[in-house]
């Protein structure tokens, strides 16, 4: 299963998330990257931001993961490289779910970039074509 984050708008001027509130902290920061960043040197505030995002996340996941049982579901977009991000929503998740369903699910950030989408639907069109057989 791939999740894909909205992209932001290249311009600057939305403010979503992460980056809004961070802004209204009184931090000087416009991108996601920045943000990130901060997380990433241990700026409390943007380390309890990003993991407040991942939360929210793993909540919305919770739902998803109980209903379909994927074996894995593999996060793209810039924040899902930030580690603090993605171990929160792994938490909520674990918590949040049954016990047999995510007794051997995987939450990782995918590595295929912008082709990630188009490699799960090929993958599941010859899982469903069974040419193998």
């Amino acid at each position: 299963m791939f999740l894909r984050q909205p992209q932001l708008p290249r311009d600057g001027r939305q403010r979503r998330g992460v980056v809004r509130q961070l802004r209204e902290a009184g931090y000087d920061v416009t991108t996601t990257a920045e943000a990130l960043a901060l997380a990433r040197d241990a700026d409390v505030t943007a380390t309890r931001l990003v993991r407040k995002a991942g939360n929210h996340l793993g909540q919305v996941l919770s739902g998803v993961v109980n209903f379909f049982n994927p074996h894995a579901v593999f996060l793209t977009g810039s924040m899902s490289s930030s580690e603090p991000f993605l171990a929160a929503v792994r938490s909520r998740v674990y918590a949040s779910c049954h016990p047999l369903v995510t007794q051997t699910l995987r939450i990782e950030a995918a590595h295929a970039g912008a082709d990630s989408v188009l490699l799960g639907a090929a993958a599941l069109a010859l899982e469903q074509l069974d040419l193998a057989g």
